[in-house]
């Protein structure tokens, strides 16, 4: 009987530690996809505003987490042309895109055009206006890169929480962002496209050969322990 209730005990005891991390993630999951009619109601809204061709494939949402889908680069030229190639060939998908910007689809489309000569159908387009893009954009004094990092996945929680898509798409390089929607969901597949990586080789080798610029701080460049630590930083 002891070694039976020693075998009980233990059993709970691992039972209880294996439980924690799911209940944790169990919580993460409903505060920022919210519950599953908050689910629903977000898809009937975005159905409401789309009208995609259903009438050979059900419908199908694609997000692109582009926080500045309304600049002119050479990144938003691509995930417009993404977007474009989408519309052209699969009717049935609704693109979703997760941005910054506080405009109107009409002045984003007419933008496009504009900027990139891309006629895009807004009958198949959805923009989720994100208020939080300033984790993403501000300037920390020390660690900008890892912070801005951190600061896209709050980013990118918010973005889940207004509309949950069926495939999630990363066309700016917030790697940070993967795991989190990997943990939220297994459902949905992660695609990325890395127009401007986070970290770059010219980066690296600026802190390696201790040259000072816009990504190197003198403080850095001028001390060979902080050039040291901040490689393995970048690495």
């Amino acid at each position: 009987m002891p070694l039976l209730e020693t075998v009980i005990h233990y059993s709970l005891v691992l039972g209880v530690v294996l439980a924690i991390p799911m209940v944790v993630a169990l919580g993460l999951q409903v505060l920022i996809l919210g519950t599953q009619s908050h689910q629903t109601s977000t898809r009937q809204h975005v159905a409401s505003l789309t009208q995609p061709d259903t009438r050979e494939h059900p419908v199908y949402y694609v997000g692109f987490f582009h926080p500045y889908a309304n600049a002119g680069g050479g990144g938003e030229r691509v995930l417009w042309t993404m977007v474009k190639a989408i519309q052209d060939k699969y009717p049935f998908v609704v693109c979703v895109i997760y941005a910054g910007d506080s405009t109107s689809l009409a002045d984003l489309v007419r933008g496009v055009q504009t900027k990139f000569g891309l006629r895009i159908n807004k009958d198949t387009l959805h923009v989720v206006e994100l208020t939080r893009r300033l984790w993403v954009e501000h300037k920390y004094e020390r660690m900008t890169l890892l912070l801005q990092s951190v600061g896209s996945v709050v980013l990118a929680a918010e973005a889940l929480h207004a509309f949950v898509p069926d495939v999630f798409v990363d066309t700016v390089g917030f790697a940070f962002t993967y795991p989190l929607v990997s943990m939220l969901s297994s459902r949905i597949p992660v695609v990325s496209y890395t127009h401007y990586p986070t970290i770059s080789s010219d980066m690296q080798t600026l802190v390696s050969s201790r040259e000072t610029g816009v990504s190197n701080d003198p403080v850095v460049a001028n001390s060979q322990m902080l050039t040291e630590l901040k490689s393995v930083y970048y690495r």
